[in-house]
């Protein structure tokens, strides 16, 4: 620290400025004491806050942790906010597109009549001033007339006819021609009047003709100016095709583009549709087959035991077909008694119930539903009696807390039914 002192001192420096230096050499020198006298205190209350610390820098953490996680998920609805919004303006875009496509396309094919009718337009009138530019040529060339003009005609007659009147004359007076020496003179001021004539009406029909062809001049000058405007109009309309046709084809290119995506999501759509098929194809098997394992075991539960044989009582009620197409889902048929002891077994089920026995085949021979004919009877008094006008042709037990308690009934109407399962039909 002297020799860094020191240093400064001898530094020349200037004038005036001298003290400054000395003041901040000082104030140096006493900031590097002050640091020098700062040392680390190992001992004393820093140690015992160890821990308050750590505590400290723990719920630091878990509260920046939270501020993240509250953080991320913000962003994460932010984003599902935006895509929603995105994915709604993308739909109504193509909305939009495909409007002004349509628009577009219908003003593209009235152009294109518009363009068809001025090119049609334009050829006539291009052929139209063709002609007229082949009469003004002809104008320019001389003002030739015809011996069809009637002004010319009549005068070239008229003289015709006064120098054949003056030829007979001629020849016939002779002798009046040579006693008056006046008649040649007289002949050429009639020759001169009929050329002045003549020389009248060639110049009233060139004045005439001078005057249609300034006319013609300036019909053709306007009609080139308009013609002129036209083709003006027409390049413009032109460039107006070309730049629909840049458009139409971009767009073309846009629908191309949006196509193939369209086309790339239905490919992935149908792929994930036959993934689902697939997917509810198996659950509802699953579904099936837990059905059916249901199915059998609440059967096994409903099911009695009696005599080598199980039968199963219904819970609802069907007609007597219904009844037999359930039993033999079962695996069953409706209930054959074939003994007194089965009879008693039945009335155990209180209930009214078809049983297998039918006359559907051949009136009032009954049979089992496995063919066999009936032997044991137990059909009530007076029963079958097939009541008048109605086709009885199906078995119950109607009258279940008696022994004979058979009855012959309507097939369509709605009772409960046995089934009965033999071992044969078990195995």
């Amino acid at each position: 620290m002297d020799q860094l002192m020191d240093i400064y001192v001898n530094v020349e420096g200037p004038p005036g400025n001298h003290s400054k230096w000395t003041r901040e050499i000082k104030s140096t020198e006493s900031i590097y004491d002050k640091i020098d006298t700062l040392e680390p205190n190992s001992t004393g209350p820093a140690l015992s806050g160890a821990g308050d610390v750590n505590k400290s820098s723990c719920r630091a953490a878990a509260v920046f942790l939270g501020l993240l996680c509250l953080l991320l998920l913000t962003g994460l609805i932010t984003l599902v906010f935006l895509y929603t919004k995105r994915y709604s303006e993308w739909k109504m875009e193509k909305i939009l597109f495909h409007n002004s496509y349509n628009n577009l396309t219908k003003e593209l094919d009235h152009l294109q009549t518009s363009y068809n009718s001025l090119s049609k337009e334009r050829d006539h009138l291009q052929t139209s001033s063709n002609n007229l530019a082949e009469e003004r040529d002809q104008f320019k060339k001389g003002m030739v007339f015809h011996e069809e003009d009637s002004e010319v005609s009549m005068a070239y007659e008229n003289f015709h006819a006064r120098n054949v009147a003056l030829q007979s004359c001629s020849g016939e007076d002779s002798k009046l021609t040579a006693a008056v020496p006046g008649i040649k003179l007289y002949r050429l001021v009639v020759v001169s009047f009929g050329l002045l004539c003549i020389l009248q009406a060639t110049l009233n029909i060139s004045l005439r003709l001078a005057l249609d062809t300034e006319a013609s001049c300036k019909n053709l000058t306007e009609e080139r100016d308009d013609l002129k405007r036209k083709l003006n109009n027409f390049d413009q309309l032109q460039t107006s095709y070309n730049n629909i046709i840049s458009e139409r084809h971009q767009l073309e290119n846009n629908l191309t583009r949006q196509k193939d995506q369209y086309q790339t999501c239905y490919n992935e759509l149908a792929t994930e549709k036959n993934q689902l098929r697939r997917r509810v194809k198996n659950l509802t098997k699953e579904r099936s087959d837990l059905q059916r394992k249901l199915r059998d075991q609440n059967d096994q539960q409903e099911w009695v035991y009696f005599s080598s044989s199980s039968y199963y009582i219904s819970s609802i009620m069907k007609s007597w077909q219904e009844s037999r197409d359930d039993c033999l889902q079962r695996g069953a048929d409706l209930i054959i008694i074939d003994s007194e002891e089965e009879q008693e077994f039945t009335k155990r089920f209180q209930r009214l119930v078809w049983i297998g026995l039918t006359d559907r085949e051949t009136e009032g021979t009954w049979k089992w539903v496995d063919g066999t004919p009936l032997t044991t009877r137990y059909w009530a008094p007076s029963e079958p009696n097939g009541a008048p006008r109605r086709d009885e042709d199906c078995a119950e037990i109607k009258a279940f807390n008696l022994k004979n308690s058979w009855n012959d009934e309507l097939c369509y109407v709605q009772k409960f039914w046995i089934c009965e399962k033999t071992s044969a039909s078990k195995s």
